[in-house]
């Protein structure tokens, strides 16, 4: 096996096994990063704990999931919380 340096820069990113354009890798890594900070500063979600939300969002899917489906649905009252204690 020989190794050679690569004499131009790749145009391309590798996510999930999937080759991307740069462009769409920096826009998934954008939408990431939005996802973890919007968990952590944003409201508390309504359907689930921000760790379980956290967990769900590693798959790209998951991300969109959190940002559609986190809040409260038009219409549908919010689940009752259980007491403390």
């Amino acid at each position: 096996m020989r190794v050679v340096p690569l004499v131009e820069p790749s145009s391309w990113s590798e996510v999930l096994g999937w080759r991307l354009s740069n462009w769409a890798g920096a826009m998934l890594l954008a939408h990431g990063l939005a996802v973890v900070l919007l968990l952590v500063g944003g409201p508390p979600p309504a359907r689930a704990s921000r760790w379980a939300w956290f967990w769900l969002s590693w798959p790209p899917i998951g991300s969109l999931a959190f940002l559609l489906l986190s809040g409260p649905f038009p219409g549908v009252p919010a689940p009752a919380s259980e007491p403390a204690g």
